[in-house]
């Protein structure tokens, strides 16, 4: 009998890299552990019939073309107010990784991009 000792508690590194990332632009994460990566844009309304979307894109290789998540709104019949749309993935260590961003009759506002290492 193999007697294993209880797991040690792993903390997890919270990055603020906003700053630092790009709308489909492809980034490799070689940090040694997963990411966790979660990236939330504010759009202003410009015009009826709007829409605004990201989806995350994760690979094993590079180039970066697999689609992982999408998280948008459409369609709204008003000429103006904010949206806030958020995509999550999760990157394995080694992987390619990369975000898109979408928007008709919309502006973008703040990005928040924040990638945490698990």
């Amino acid at each position: 009998m193999v007697k294993l000792s209880p797991p040690l508690p792993v903390k997890a590194k919270v990055t603020d890299v906003s700053a630092q990332r790009a709308w489909n632009t492809e980034y490799q994460n070689t940090t040694g552990r997963p990411l966790l990566v979660t990236v939330r844009q504010s759009f202003a309304i410009t015009a009826v019939d709007n829409s605004a979307y990201l989806q995350g894109f994760v690979k094993a290789t590079s180039p970066c073309d697999t689609p992982q998540n999408i998280s948008g709104v459409g369609s709204i019949a008003v000429a103006s107010g904010a949206w806030y749309v958020s995509v999550v993935i999760i990157v394995p260590h080694g992987y390619y990784y990369k975000v898109i961003c979408m928007a008709i009759n919309a502006v973008e506002g703040t990005k928040t991009w924040i990638e945490t290492e698990l």
